[in-house]
């Protein structure tokens, strides 16, 4: 699967999406690290988020194929709403059905080990709550 942890973004595939989106905002990765969790200092502002999205659209659905890249693109879309909530973005009702979609727990409930099943679906539960409850311009810290 890819992760390292259950967490929306505890994994190599979600590091290195983390770190192609910066790319598309036109942010220094190390900045970025170091300050996206503080609304202040963070250089990724919701301006910046909804004026690049379909460039980030477009490269998540541009991955197709195999069941890995299928995978993987359900993982794009969660991490992708942990940035929506991270900036108050405001998302089409599409975007919004893809997110939820993505992160369905039922979905992948069979590739995870027994022992991260439960903190995986409340990352999960967790993160469609906080996207069902998403106001435009509201910015939520996920737990995980």
């Amino acid at each position: 699967m890819g992760t390292d942890g259950p967490g929306i973004m505890q994994g190599s595939f979600q590091m290195d999406l983390e770190s192609k989106l910066t790319e598309f905002w036109d942010l220094d990765l190390g900045t970025f690290l170091d300050n996206k969790l503080d609304p202040k200092k963070s250089p990724l502002k919701k301006e910046i988020f909804e004026k690049n999205l379909s460039k980030v659209l477009g490269y998540i659905d541009a991955l197709n194929g195999t069941l890995i890249v299928l995978t993987q693109k359900r993982i794009a879309y969660q991490v992708l709403g942990y940035f929506v909530l991270l900036t108050g973005a405001e998302i089409s009702e599409d975007l919004n059905e893809k997110i939820l979609i993505a992160s369905d727990f039922q979905r992948e409930k069979h590739k995870w080990p027994e022992f991260w099943r439960e903190e995986r679906e409340f990352c999960l539960n967790e993160l469609r709550e906080s996207i069902i409850n998403h106001k435009p311009g509201k910015i939520v810290h996920l737990t995980t």
